[in-house]
């Protein structure tokens, strides 16, 4: 039996991280301590549904649940349709699922505010009629269904407004939330007109250190923008080192153009089938990787 999901997606590494050595915690270590144990179970056609742990930084609810079934469903490749949270109207997020022993599998669901608000309580409908087992293209339909509410953890909020501006790309980050078990990076990408004339397409990645030499693990909260070039990011970090007295931000560029292989769009057409289409509009060529200069942020002041 695992007592603390959290912890075993920190342990586990399951697509969670930046594929970056770290202190060897990981993003959820700290979360069980600050967690709401909601303990819901609901059953239906012969599958057990449990909501474990929650909680709620103010940007991102993190939801860790159980499923067990009276028949294998292979290795836990499974598609879940997400909760619906009212106070959210942009969300993003991701949903990790692990085989953990014979029909039973662990989950830890994201999802993250998209908008730059910060909501003090959320309300979540979980309405699940049907769970699609991917790998074994089988559809488990049934009724589990979840209503709860959670109030954001206690956090503070640092504005750091600074920027580096290099290659073509500029990247500023706005401000810190920091909570007891994590910390939130807001952060902003702009793109000049020599990148947008050369490449489709500018996708930004922080990784963070301090000035202990540790490495912090982090989770991506999605983004939002005008254009695939001009786009606002949060993404949350494991706790800082309270002996840490500097954040050094590491922005890594990927520039790229859209191929056939990566980019398209699809139309119905009159008759109901789908036609896919591409547009590249760049000529063909690999990406290319940048590291941009340090953003250094002084926590102590």
């Amino acid at each position: 039996m695992i007592g603390d999901i959290f912890s075993y997606f920190s342990n586990e590494n399951s697509g969670f991280s930046d594929d970056i050595e770290n202190d060897g915690k990981g993003l959820y270590s700290d979360y069980k301590a600050y967690s709401n144990e909601i303990g819901f179970t609901e059953e239906s056609n012969g599958l057990t549904f449990t909501i474990n742990d929650t909680i709620y930084d103010g940007k991102t609810v993190t939801i860790t649940y159980t499923i067990e079934s009276e028949e294998d469903l292979g290795d836990g490749s499974f598609l879940i349709p997400s909760p619906n949270i009212k106070e959210m109207k942009a969300q993003g997020g991701s949903d990790g699922i692990s085989k953990v022993a014979d029909k039973k599998y662990v989950g830890l669901l994201t999802v993250s505010n998209l908008e730059d608000l910060k909501v003090d309580k959320v309300n979540i409908d979980w309405d699940i009629n049907k769970i699609s087992i991917t790998d074994m293209d089988k559809e488990i339909k049934g009724n589990w269904n979840f209503a709860f509410s959670l109030k954001a953890t206690e956090s503070n909020e640092r504005f750091v407004n600074k920027s580096v501006n290099q290659h073509g790309v500029k990247v500023s980050v706005e401000k810190l939330s920091i909570s007891p078990m994590s910390f939130v990076v807001d952060y902003h990408q702009e793109v000049s007109d020599s990148v947008k004339n050369k490449w489709d397409e500018a996708y930004v990645k922080l990784t963070i250190k301090d000035d202990l030499g540790n490495v912090y693990d982090g989770q991506e909260n999605g983004g939002s923008g005008i254009d695939s070039y001009n786009l606002n990011f949060s993404k949350t970090f494991q706790k800082i080192d309270p002996d840490a007295t500097q954040l050094i931000a590491t922005p890594h560029v990927t520039l790229r153009n859209f191929t056939s292989e990566n980019h398209g769009e699809v139309t119905i057409t009159e008759d109901g089938e789908e036609k896919v289409s591409s547009f590249p509009t760049k000529p063909r060529s690999a990406p290319k990787e940048l590291v941009l200069d340090d953003i250094v942020i002084d926590l102590k002041k």
